[in-house]
């Protein structure tokens, strides 16, 4: 199974638009070592690394846990926490510029 890190050249125009990375993930077993795989490869921080496993857990509780997540909590985790996104979006931006197109 291989996944893609987005192909984001349409969200940046110093890249070519048919531009794609792969990251080998394994079996979907491994899908939780993602995270570490794109650290190894200088894709991500370890603090961000940390931070995205946390915002996947989190993910898993609001999917498989929906009936028992308290609304004021996620409305707060929304307004407070969408900067991580960007960070992600800067990291791999960063991270793609390296490579080159």
């Amino acid at each position: 199974m291989r996944k893609t890190v987005a192909d984001l050249s349409g969200s940046c125009d110093r890249h070519q638009p048919s531009f794609r990375y792969w990251v080998t993930v394994g079996s979907t077993a491994e899908e939780d070592d993602i995270f570490e795989k794109l650290e190894r490869a200088g894709f991500i921080s370890q603090p961000l690394k940390e931070k995205l496993k946390e915002m996947k857990g989190f993910r898993n509780i609001l999917v498989h846990e929906y009936g028992e997540v308290d609304d004021q909590f996620v409305y707060e985790a929304i307004k407070t926490k969408l900067a991580d996104f960007d960070a992600f979006k800067r990291e791999i931006l960063k991270a793609l510029e390296k490579i080159g197109p």
